[in-house]
């Protein structure tokens, strides 16, 4: 985008001005134009205005192209609160959230993005599984807990390896903290309250040259410096958040 050239050069008439000029000028009365004069003059007024309205579009396409320009290169020169501008007109997580939310983003360093977002293990993931009988009827049967909690595992760092690949797609950082809060029973007072259960720092190195449909999320995940206590059989438990 930095690099693209400017739509037409500043000062001259723009492409659609040129269209509409030539339209213009090119104009021939038609056949019953000709016994009716006024329905051609009317014809040619039009052609004549839509070359002014021609004018701003082409005005319009310049400054578009003049804001995009500046844009790329204060991010690309790390002007971190274009990173937030470059987020919130991106939207990239639009459709993550039914599977997560909350989602909060933090930096003090141009390399580096911080995301925090909860998850939503207890809507999003099955606690139940179906299968066919010999009869043909759907039968259903709770998951085992290590079925589960492993199916959790993956779900949560599925969700932050998307949401870093989103982010190394948009914005020129080198690293990107994702930090994964879910709802954890507190057997003190027994209330959930929410607990950082993953924390993991990718980097744009370690997302080269991956294929990422044959990848096991939680096996990727532990192939960078991370956080995360998580036991087959009782799945995960608060940890303790990496920093910068």
């Amino acid at each position: 985008i930095m690099n693209e050239p400017e739509p037409f050069p500043k000062g001259m008439p723009g492409p659609k001005e040129q269209a509409a000029q030539k339209e213009f000028s090119s104009f021939t009365p038609r056949f019953y134009e000709k016994w009716i004069p006024s329905m051609g003059d009317k014809r040619n007024n039009k052609l004549k205005e839509s070359i002014t309205v021609a004018q701003q579009e082409d005005q319009d396409d310049y400054i578009t192209w003049k804001e995009s320009v500046e844009f790329a290169k204060r991010i690309l020169s790390g002007d971190i609160e274009s990173y937030y501008e470059a987020i919130q007109e991106a939207n990239p997580f639009e459709d993550l959230t039914e599977l997560g939310s909350g989602f909060e983003f933090g930096t003090d360093d141009p390399q580096v993005l911080e995301i925090e977002f909860a998850v939503k293990s207890e809507t999003v993931v099955p606690k139940t599984s179906k299968s066919l009988t010999k009869t043909g009827k759907i039968s259903e049967k709770a998951l085992t807990k290590t079925a589960y909690y492993d199916i959790t595992q993956d779900y949560v760092c599925s969700c932050s390896i998307r949401l870093a690949r989103e982010i190394f797609g948009l914005l020129p950082v080198n690293m990107v903290i994702v930090h994964a809060v879910d709802s954890i029973l507190n057997t003190s007072n027994g209330h959930l309250e929410p607990k950082t259960i993953l924390s993991v720092a990718f980097t744009r190195k370690g997302f080269q040259n991956i294929n990422f449909d044959n990848i096991d999320a939680s096996d990727f995940t532990e192939t960078f410096q991370y956080q995360m206590n998580f036991k087959k059989t009782a799945g995960f438990s608060p940890v303790n958040r990496l920093s910068l």
